[in-house]
C-alpha cells in the first residue's frame, strides 16, 4: 500500500497517469485469513483512506485475478477502472537440461516459499507432512528414492512435524535462498507443491504456482475448492487437494509416484495454453495495449494544485 501513496503524490507533481497494481488486498486487516486480528486502529483508519483515494483516483488498477479484483471491490465499496494482468512466468527457466526435468534416479517434491508462522495467512504443513508419511507407510518401497525439498525460512512448528512423523531422512530444509537459486530447485523437481491457507474462496494467484507452471511441472496444489489456483486446474498441470485432508494428499502424491515410476509423467504436465497466459511476451503486450489510451488521454501538461 505504502507505494501507491507515493505513486498518488508522484502522479500529481508529475502530471503522469498512474497505474496501481495490487497483488493482495489493499492492507494485513483486510485480508480474509490471517494471524492479524481486524482492529479500528488509527493505522487502519489511515489506510482505508488511501485505499479508497487510490481507487477513486488510479487512471487503472491492476489485479492478478478476477477474484481479488471482486473481493477488493467488495470490501470497499468503491467501483473502479480496473484490468486483470496476471503475474508473468519466467522465461530463463530452462527446459533443455537434464536437471530441468528432474532427477530420474529420485523422487522429489519441492516447496518453494514461506510456510507456517513465516507466512501471514498460516499455510499449515501439518496434513501434507501426513499425508506423505501415509504415502510411504502405503508404499515403503519408494522411502528410499523419496525426497521433499523445503525452499524458504524455516519453520518451528514444522519442523515439529517432520519429526512427529519420522521424516527427517525424507524431508529437508534448505533455509533462505534467493530468487535464481530457489529456481534450481524447482527445474531439479519431479513435482513441485503448493501449500495455500484454508478458506472459503481462494482470492490469491501465488507467484510460484506461476514458477512451477513456467517450468512445465506437474504440481500437487492443496488449495481452496473454489478459488483462483482450482479454476486453473482445467489447464493442466495441476491437481488440486483440500489443505487439511491429508488422505487426499496421500493418494495425490501416490498417483504421482505410479506416474513417476512408470514414466508417464509427461501426461501431468502444463498444457500449452496453460503456459500461454503467463508468457511475458503476452503479458507486457496485453498491459501496453490498455496503457496506450491511457497515455493519449492525459496527454499535455495540466495545472493540479497539490491539496
Amino acid at each position: 500500500m505504502f507505494g501507491q501513496i507515493a505513486g498518488y503524490w508522484c502522479s500529481r507533481v508529475l502530471e503522469l497517469p498512474w497505474i496501481a497494481n495490487l497483488n493482495d488486498p489493499w492492507d494485513y486487516h483486510l485480508f480474509p485469513v490471517g494471524t492479524l486480528v481486524k482492529d479500528v486502529s488509527n493505522h487502519a483508519g489511515l489506510s482505508n483512506f488511501w485505499m479508497r483515494r487510490t481507487l477513486r483516483r488510479a487512471d487503472l488498477v491492476t489485479y492478478p485475478s478476477e477474484r481479488l479484483r471482486d473481493y477488493q471491490t467488495k470490501i470497499s465499496s468503491v467501483p473502479h477502472r480496473s484490468l486483470i494482468i496476471p503475474h508473468v512466468g519466467n522465461a530463463m527457466i530452462a527446459g533443455n537440461s537434464y536437471e530441468a526435468h528432474g532427477n530420474a534416479s529420485h523422487f522429489r517434491l519441492v516447496h518453494a516459499g514461506k510456510l507456517g508462522s513465516n507466512e501471514f495467512t498460516g499455510r499449515s504443513t501439518s496434513a501434507l507432512l501426513e499425508g506423505l508419511h501415509l504415502f510411504l507407510t502405503e508404499c515403503p518401497d519408494a522411502r528410499e528414492i523419496t525426497r521433499f525439498i523445503l525452499v524458504g525460512p524455516e519453520d518451528q512448528a514444522t519442523l515439529a512435524q517432520i519429526r512427529r512423523f519420522n521424516l527427517e531422512a525424507i524431508v529437508s530444509s534448505v533455509g533462505r535462498t534467493d530468487y535464481e537459486q530457489s529456481l534450481q530447485y524447482i527445474e531439479s523437481a519431479t513435482i513441485c507443491v503448493l501449500v495455500e491457507a484454508e478458506m472459503a474462496e481462494g482470492i490469491f494467484l501465488p507467484s510460484k504456482v506461476i514458477d512451477y507452471i513456467s517450468a512445465r511441472k506437474p504440481i500437487l496444489a492443496l488449495s481452496p475448492r473454489v478459488g483462483v489456483v482450482s479454476d486453473l486446474v482445467s489447464g493442466g498441470g495441476i491437481i488440486r487437494v483440500d489443505a487439511g485432508d491429508s488422505r487426499s494428499i496421500k493418494d495425490a502424491i501416490h498417483g504421482f509416484y505410479k506416474d513417476f515410476k512408470q514414466g508417464t509423467l509427461s501426461r501431468r504436465l502444463p498444457s500449452d495454453a496453460q503456459l500461454d497466459q503467463f508468457r511475458p511476451e503476452l503479458v507486457a503486450r496485453k498491459f501496453l495495449d490498455h496503457l496506450q489510451p491511457i497515455v493519449l488521454t492525459r496527454k499535455g501538461p495540466k495545472s493540479t494544485p497539490l491539496v
